[in-house]
């Protein structure tokens, strides 16, 4: 189970590039915990937006204020 949850700073494992995640949500029916995020950044004054599976993805800690 993940604690990366809406509202949280993330960072793929092969990028440092800051994105905040809009919502989380399970792929597969029958799944009781989120599989996928739907996370938002900046590149170049622009609107980026991609989902990602929860587990290429970590809690960008230095951004972060809440604990999981």
């Amino acid at each position: 189970m993940s604690n990366i949850g809406k509202g949280d700073v993330v960072v793929t494992n092969d990028d440092q590039r800051l994105m905040y995640v809009y919502a989380t949500w399970n792929q597969a029916l029958g799944q009781a915990d989120d599989t996928a995020a739907l996370c938002v950044w900046f590149e170049n004054n622009r609107l980026c937006e991609s989902i990602f599976d929860l587990s290429v993805l970590q809690r960008a800690s230095r951004w972060n204020t809440q604990e999981a």
